[in-house]
């Protein structure tokens, strides 16, 4: 198992933990999604390889939306969370990985919520 999967597999470890212990309908970390920083450093590696064209399922926009909105939101967690990916990539991997979180998934910056 590769540290991406291994990351992925513990972050479901994670929440059926949380779900066992009912904490289910408590978010994470305020995460719009209720994602721990795990759990969303997961899904960002799952995102990243779709995109790189290591095509998994398919994620929905809505998800992704949300999750750059946040993190453009959230710059202290951004940073954790690229901390727990970065760990887990390839060291060749790490500099397209960060231009892709910077610009390709984030973007320039959050969207305003609406008036």
């Amino acid at each position: 198992m590769n540290d991406a999967a291994h990351s992925i597999a513990n972050a479901e470890q994670l929440r059926l933990l949380r779900e066992d212990l009912g904490l289910t309908d408590l978010p994470a970390c305020g995460s719009p999604l209720g994602l721990t920083p795990v759990e969303i450093a997961g899904r960002l590696a799952h995102l990243y390889r779709n995109e790189a064209g290591r095509k998994e399922d398919a994620s929905s926009a809505a998800e992704r939306t949300a999750l750059a909105d946040h993190l453009g939101r959230h710059p202290d967690l951004r940073e954790r969370i690229w901390d727990l990916w970065c760990a887990a990539l390839a060291p060749a991997e790490r500099d397209t990985a960060a231009s892709w979180l910077d610009v390709g998934f984030t973007g320039s910056s959050p969207q305003e919520p609406p008036a």
